[in-house]
Order: C-alpha cells, then structure tokens, then sequence
C-alpha cells in the first residue's frame, strides 16, 4: 500500500497550490528603489497588480486625519530621459482638512554629491458637484480658493469641463432639439443657443439596428469620410467602412461663446429596447465665474415619443472636474463649499538624473496640516538589488 506524503511536503504541495491558484510566484525582484521613512511607519505598495505585487516602490504615509502623503519611484518611460530615476510626491486631503507647506524648495542629495534644490509646482486635480443654480464659482469649487478670487490671474494650465450623464427610457425620437442656456462671466455676455440631432442608423455589425444623434455637420462627415473609405485601395479589413465612419463622428462639438459644448446621444439596440443615452460637457480653458439663464438645458423629442414633448437636464445636476498648477506654498483643503466631504490629490514629479546613485535623501519642507505644523522630514530612497518578493502570472 503506498505511503501517504508526509505532513512537511502536504504543507508545500499546499503552499505551492495556493500560489498557483493566486497567479503569483516568488521571485527575485532586480534593481529598484525603495523609499524609506525611518521615523514614520508607512503602508507599501508594489509596482505590478495595482500595488498588490512586485517592488515596492511606493509608500504612503498618515499625515493626520484626511491628510495622506505618498511617495513612489519608476524608471522614466522611453518619452524621458531613459536612463533617469523619476520621484512621484503626492498628498491626498480629505474633508475639510487644510494644507500648506511652509517652504517651496524640496533639496534632494545623492550618496555625496552636492545637494540640488528643485521648486516644483503643485499638480492638482478634483471634481466637485455644481450648486442647485449650476453656477460656477471657482472660489467655492476649486481646492485652493485663495488662487480664484475676483481679480486674480487664471492659474497655470488651468482646465476644466462640466459634465452630466443622463438616461431616458421608452423614447426613440427621430430628432431631438437641444435648446443651451445663455450665461454671464465677468467678461462675456452669451445668449441661448439651439441645435438639433437627427438619428441615424449606425450600421455596426454587433449591434446592426443601433441609432446615433449627430447634427447636419457630423453626418455629412460620416457620409464623406465613409465614401472615401470605399475608395481607398486598402481599406480597414477588420472593420467595415460605415463603422469606420460611424467611429469618427459620434461626438459633436462646437463653441459657445468661450465654452466648448461637445457630446454624444444614442440607442444602442432599439428593438430590445434599450434607453436612449447621453453625455454632454462644457469645457472651459480659462476660470470663468458663470450665471446661467435659465439654470437648465432644454431637450424637446420629435416623432416617436409624445410630440414636441419637452424635458429639461438641470445644470445642477452636473458635476466639474478640474485640474491646474499651484506653488507648493499654496493652501490646499480636500472638500469646497459646495461638497466639504469632497477630496483632492496634488502631486509633483522630480526628475533626479541618471539612476547610479546607491542611496538618495530627499529633505521635504515643514508642513502645517490643519492648526499643526508638521516638522521638516527626510525620505531615504535606498537601492535594492538581491531582494525576493512576488511577482504576478498575470494582473
């Protein structure tokens, strides 16, 4: 009768089965960086899998209730300098926590060079719900409300768009007339504008009976960019040229005034009736102030819902996302005025030259996080060679 394995090699069959079924293997991990707070206890994360394997490169630090401060290292991509070793410094305020770092010069030294001073810009980005009225005050949406008050110059690469997602069901109209409220900013003055979609069929082999909106200009470029296609002595072999076409044109776009309107509405499958679906945004390039008048958009349905039907998309149900550059000295809070419970990331990026160095220091400034100033702090970036971790079959 044949021998039962011994409880040593069950526990590694075991072992070994397990890491099978998780998709993950042992295995050196080669030459990386690692950044290290000696004083601190951090959270890491690796660099494959969304942070669940590989290196880890990144740590994450509890600043104080709402405030988390992460650093990361990477290799710079083939679109920078190969050969450079790239820091990622990014701080997370939640709620109606409030930051500000008390000087803008992070000094990095490497093993014993000569310490070299960068001045970074804060890289912010957030979304916040509009008011009920949808008016856009950037003093009350924006996480750094002292850089949005009247008067002040635009920030650095400032951008924006106002979006809303919307579904109606049990309507399949041959035309929809979308009628935009006029608004007023300090410097502008933009009355009401009305355009009209009309629904054509798509022609897209996966779902063959599928309708898009587009307006008179987007269906005459489907229809030229479908006939030169056609012409084409090599046309697309893994897609037709209506669907090439139809690919092309399904986002409309025009200006308002100094505001980009753009969009696109459609039924995916009509016979199994499916909603009809839209997505509009107004994108805006500098910080305007904007009053709507009236404080909702309009659409009105023709020829197979009830007719000349009207219904209204409310501004306020529309939701700003922004980002822009701020001085590292700048106030930050992680909610605004109209969402205090909201959230905001900002990050800058050092690039700090090629990647010899066995040991680097990065000397980060006081921070004041809410009433407390936080000392200056050092991260270490340690080179890592012969280290063993896991590392992923597959993500």
């Amino acid at each position: 009768m044949p021998r039962s394995p011994t409880p040593v090699f069950r526990g590694l069959g075991a072992a070994w089965l397990a890491i099978g079924l998780g998709g993950c293997i042992p295995a050196p991990l080669g030459s990386y960086y690692k950044p290290v707070a000696p004083q601190d206890s951090p959270r890491y994360a690796g660099d494959l899998c969304q942070g669940a394997a590989g290196a880890p490169v990144s740590m994450a630090l509890e600043l104080a209730d709402g405030a988390t401060l992460s650093i990361a290292t990477r290799p710079a991509t083939a679109a920078e300098n190969s050969n450079s070793l790239m820091l990622q410094v990014e701080v997370t305020l939640r709620g109606e926590t409030r930051m500000q770092w008390s000087d803008a010069t992070v000094t990095v030294s490497a093993d014993n060079d000569v310490p070299r001073r960068f001045t970074p810009d804060w890289n912010v980005s957030g979304s916040s719900p509009l008011p009920a009225s949808g008016r856009v005050d950037w003093a009350r949406l924006a996480p750094a409300p002292r850089l949005f008050q009247p008067g002040q110059p635009t920030p650095k690469d400032f951008s924006a768009r106002l979006g809303a997602s919307f579904t109606w069901l049990s309507v399949t109209p041959a035309q929809l007339e979308v009628a935009l409220p006029g608004f007023r900013s300090a410097s502008h003055n933009v009355g009401p504008r009305t355009f009209n979609l009309d629904a054509m069929q798509d022609g897209i082999s996966t779902a063959p009976g599928s309708i898009r909106y587009r307006t008179a200009q987007l269906a005459r470029e489907q229809t030229a960019l479908a006939e030169a296609c056609l012409r084409e002595a090599h046309a697309p072999r893994h897609v037709s040229c209506a669907e090439l076409a139809s690919m092309k044109t399904e986002t409309f776009a025009f200006p308002h005034g100094p505001l980009t309107v753009s969009g696109r509405w459609w039924i995916y499958d009509p016979a199994r009736k499916d909603p009809l679906r839209g997505q509009l945004e107004f994108q805006l390039s500098d910080a305007l102030d904007l009053e709507w008048s009236p404080s909702q958009i309009t659409v009105r349905v023709s020829a197979g819902d009830a007719t000349g039907e009207a219904r209204q998309i409310e501004l306020g149900s529309f939701i700003a996302y922004f980002r822009f550059r701020a001085p590292l000295t700048t106030e930050l809070v992680g909610g605004n005025a109209v969402a205090p419970s909201g959230a905001t990331r900002a990050s800058f990026q050092l690039d700090l030259g090629n990647a010899r160095s066995s040991h680097y220091r990065i000397a980060l400034p006081p921070i004041r996080v809410g009433s407390t100033t936080l000392p200056a702090r050092t991260i270490e970036l340690e080179r890592r060679r012969f280290d063993v971790g896991i590392l992923p079959f597959n993500c």
